[in-house]
């Protein structure tokens, strides 16, 4: 019977030994786990900065094309006017 008891005590020793690792163990996971789910939101968070930027891009891009089509239509009619200036003045000087 004492040995039994010396057994028991024993095993009941190991178990205890057994859920205080396992209790630690499952510590660690949770903590893994927020630390995963931390560096998740900081890389949803850089995603989103990264997708605003890139409209921030594109909206530009937009604009400059926009501003060049102006432009390039300005130079076409100031062209347009400056050779009909010159065919003008040309007439005016051999007559």
């Amino acid at each position: 019977m004492a040995d039994e008891q010396t057994q028991l005590k024993s095993e009941n020793a190991e178990l205890k030994a057994l859920m205080t690792e396992l209790k630690c163990s499952v510590e660690n996971h949770h903590k893994q786990r927020e630390k995963g789910n931390t560096t998740i939101t900081k890389l949803q968070d850089t995603m989103s900065q990264k997708d605003k930027d890139n409209s921030d891009i594109t909206r530009t891009i937009t604009e400059l094309r926009a501003q060049n089509t102006t432009l390039t239509m300005d130079i076409d009619r100031n062209k347009c006017g400056l050779v009909s200036e010159i065919n003008h003045l040309s007439r005016v000087l051999s007559s």
